[in-house]
C-alpha cells in the first residue's frame, strides 16, 4: 500500500530542516512538497496560478 501526502509531508519537512540531510535529499523534498502543492492547485483550479520564479526562489533558500 503506497503511502499518502498526509503521512508523507512531515517526512519531507524532516527532510528539509534536519541538517544531517545533503543538498540533494533537501532538493528531492523539497521537489515533493512542491508536486503535491501544484496537485491540490489543480485540484482548486489555480494549476497555472503558481509563479515559477517564486518557487525557484524558495527551492534556493531551502537548500542553500
Amino acid at each position: 500500500m503506497a503511502n499518502t501526502w498526509t503521512e508523507m509531508t512531515p517526512a519531507y519537512i524532516d527532510m528539509l530542516l534536519d541538517s544531517r540531510f545533503n543538498k540533494e535529499v533537501k532538493e528531492m523534498a523539497m521537489k515533493e512538497i512542491m508536486r503535491m502543492a501544484a496537485a491540490l492547485d489543480a485540484l482548486n483550479g489555480d494549476a497555472f496560478a503558481w509563479d515559477m520564479d517564486e518557487r525557484n526562489e524558495a527551492i534556493r533558500a531551502v537548500v542553500e
